[in-house]
Formats: C-alpha cells, sequence, structure tokens
C-alpha cells in the first residue's frame, strides 16, 4: 500500500553534519518517484542539496516468481518493518 501524508517522508540517516531524507511520490502503479533531500552542515550553514529518481515498484509475490523462475530457492519471505519485505533466496 502506497505511503499518504507524512507517512511519504522516511528518515535514512543523520549525524552531527549531515540529514538524509527520502520522499515518495507514487506516480502510478509501476512507478515511485523518490526524492532525496540531504542537508550538509559547513561551518555555521547548512547547505540543502536535492534529487529525485523514478523507480520501478515491485510486488514481493512477483518478484518470488521471477526468483522461482530463475532457479532460485526462496527460503524466506515475510513483511518487515515499516512495510518493506524480506525475501531470501539461494541458488539450488
Amino acid at each position: 500500500m502506497p505511503r499518504t501524508g507524512t507517512d511519504r517522508f522516511l528518515p535514512v540517516r543523520a549525524t552531527d553534519d549531515r540529514i538524509m531524507t527520502c520522499v515518495l511520490e507514487y506516480v502510478d502503479e509501476q512507478t515511485v518517484m523518490v526524492h532525496d533531500l540531504i542537508h550538509t552542515r559547513t561551518g555555521g550553514t547548512w547547505e540543502l542539496r536535492v534529487s529525485a529518481y523514478p523507480k520501478p515498484r515491485i510486488g514481493p509475490a512477483w518478484l518470488v516468481e521471477r526468483c522461482a523462475g530463475l532457479g532460485l530457492r526462496v527460503r524466506h519471505s515475510a513483511e518487515g518493518p515499516r512495510g518493506l519485505h524480506i525475501i531470501v533466496a539461494v541458488k539450488q
């Protein structure tokens, strides 16, 4: 299920001098636009760099099926934290 509202903002990493946040914008059923916001402190000022790029939306069932079709054995497939899916596939 797509994230909406403030759930679209994902803190990625933070240090004393750098903060990275991603914002997800769901374009359609197949594409999500990822916006990276990187705040970097240099001296006493903060600088913001922004980039954006499209990423395909791949469902876990589709990926498990593709792994099996390529001869991989799926040992584990489950939903993890924050709606992420964890898939472990091994070469037979």
